[in-house]
């Protein structure tokens, strides 16, 4: 988070990669494709706490080989007198963002990663 924060200061761009596993300690349960899924606060924390923009950023590959960047609007933070539920509700509005993109553009979604282990064991127990 330090690094994160001076790269800040600085007005530098910090990508966050949300649709990700985190420990139980480090992330919130929001529902992913139907499934509660911990995922890290970090980027909502700073939008909340900060004031900073979160931009959905989504990559395409293009049929030529190369990759298209999309940048879509910010995330609105709606700001109340409840900073936890301002923070998990605009985490769920990014989640939200990237199943829109999944749903339209399944192929291009690359998951290696064992998006549910920490809710789901037995999906991956053969594996």
């Amino acid at each position: 988070l330090k690094g994160i924060l001076r790269q800040l200061r600085q007005n530098w761009v910090v990508g966050i990669v949300i649709d990700q596993n985190t420990a139980a300690a480090d992330g919130l349960l929001v529902d992913f494709f139907g499934k509660a899924a911990r995922t890290t606060p970090v980027a909502a924390i700073l939008a909340r706490h900060r004031d900073i923009p979160v931009l959905p950023v989504l990559s395409r590959r293009l049929a030529d080989g190369r990759h298209l960047c999309m940048v879509y609007p910010p995330i609105p933070m709606e700001k109340t007198q409840d900073p936890q539920a301002d923070i998990r509700r605009h985490l769920e509005l990014q989640s939200r963002a990237i199943e829109e993109w999944v749903r339209a553009c399944p192929e291009q979604w690359l998951w290696l990663h064992r998006r549910w282990k920490n809710q789901f064991e037995e999906l991956y127990k053969d594996l």
